[in-house]
């Protein structure tokens, strides 16, 4: 509390010049008929419970200053310039905490990638270290449900929808209801969430600028693979079995769900689960660093994809391009139990995506940013910038 009427404080002292004017029009309205600032406030009629947010705590007790926190998340978002940077941001508004900073040994790409891997891995065990192998098969069976629009007539359809998609059998006939998942969901560690989330971005990053050393080598040996029309430089193996592929510099389509995709260069595409992290079912680390080209990323079938968590942490990176994202449900920086981030760095993009997609977050973080060029975003519903219970979604542009 103490931390977040700090920077309230900081904030008020230097208001946006509109607002500044609007707010002193609103209390010349408000002395009109009698009221002050305090008969803004909203009625005291709900219950205390431990999902509610400090931040939301003392904007419902001053409204007035919503204007003011709004305008401070913009200029912090908009000053963020790489990308683990998100993180702690994300992390402070949910809990008023920061992540643990990430050093890494390794320099080399392959050794990156996989030390990347682990480190994520482990603080996402300890994220989920409280709940038994049976709540996170009742909440991984019920979240596809959760954000369905009640308008849809598939809504409940969607409970279980990834069992059926990995073949894990289960009693189609129960799903968890509103009470006892959120006792289950109380256990989950948002701090240590949120460091696997930083160990991502900032080995992400590390990676990224050794595969642009590797993209400017000449003689390159490439060669093909299944799941993969096209050249590619290397394949590998991650733990726990899962599968990996660093891309060359021409075109291709990948059409397996690959845990990690480094693409050098082409006009790409990309047609499984990419960046998709599903966690116990799949694997619970995935991201794609797409350095350059005009790249579609297309599936209509997968849940959690294109740069989204489920008990996870999935991040997409494309660096430039004009690209086009075409997606599902759960997709395009989601995250619901977990951490997803799509960040396209350059050109003039298409966004197209089902419900809880484009910046949704819900026990966890969401994000969507978009750098430059001129956009279009689709979505269905509970989009762009939606955050649920224990969740910040954002979706940003800073062109």
């Amino acid at each position: 509390m103490i931390l977040f009427i700090s920077f309230l404080s900081s904030i008020i002292q230097q208001p946006d010049t509109l607002w500044q004017v609007e707010r002193k029009y609103v209390y010349e309205g408000l002395g009109l008929l009698n009221l002050t600032k305090i008969d803004l406030q909203y009625d005291k009629h709900w219950l205390e419970d431990s999902f509610r947010l400090e931040v939301i705590k003392k904007l419902m007790d001053e409204p007035m200053l919503v204007p003011d926190y709004i305008l401070y998340s913009g200029k912090k978002i908009k000053n963020i310039k790489s990308i683990h940077e998100y993180i702690p941001f994300l992390c402070q508004e949910l809990i008023q905490k920061q992540p643990k900073g990430e050093k890494f040994q390794k320099i080399d790409l392959m050794p990156l990638i996989i030390e990347t891997f682990n480190r994520t891995k482990n603080y996402l065990d300890r994220a989920f270290a409280r709940i038994t192998f049976g709540q996170k098969d009742s909440l991984i069976y019920t979240a596809p449900s959760l954000w369905a629009d009640e308008g849809d007539s598939l809504m409940r359809g969607y409970a279980g929808f990834l069992h059926k998609e990995f073949g894990v059998e289960r009693d189609t006939g129960t799903t968890l209801e509103t009470v006892p998942l959120l006792e289950i969901v109380k256990k989950i560690d948002i701090k240590a969430l949120h460091d696997a989330g930083m160990a991502l971005t900032t080995g992400m990053e590390l990676i990224k600028n050794s595969a642009e050393v590797l993209s400017r080598q000449e003689n390159l040996k490439y060669k093909e693979i299944t799941g993969v029309k096209g050249l590619v430089y290397e394949v590998f193996e991650l733990p726990g079995g899962f599968e990996g592929v660093i891309g060359g510099i021409d075109d291709n389509i990948y059409y397996k769900d690959f845990a990690v995709i480094i693409d050098l260069g082409g006009n790409d595409t990309y047609l499984g689960r990419c960046a998709g992290a599903v966690g116990e079912l799949n694997t619970p680390v995935s991201f794609v660093i797409d350095l350059s080209g005009n790249d579609v990323y297309r599936n209509f079938d997968k849940l959690v994809n294109q740069g989204a968590g489920l008990f996870g942490a999935g991040i997409l990176w494309d660096l430039s391009g004009n690209d086009t994202y075409a997606g599902f449900h759960i997709s395009q920086g989601a995250g619901l139990f977990g951490i997803g981030m799509l960040i396209d760095e350059d050109g003039y993009d298409n966004y197209r995506g089902g419900y809880f997609t484009h910046g949704a977050g819900n026990f966890g973080s969401g994000v969507l940013v978009d750098y430059k060029g001129d956009d279009i975003y689709h979505s269905y519903s509970w989009a762009q910038g939606m955050g649920g219970v224990w969740g910040y979604g954002s979706v940003s542009y800073t062109h």
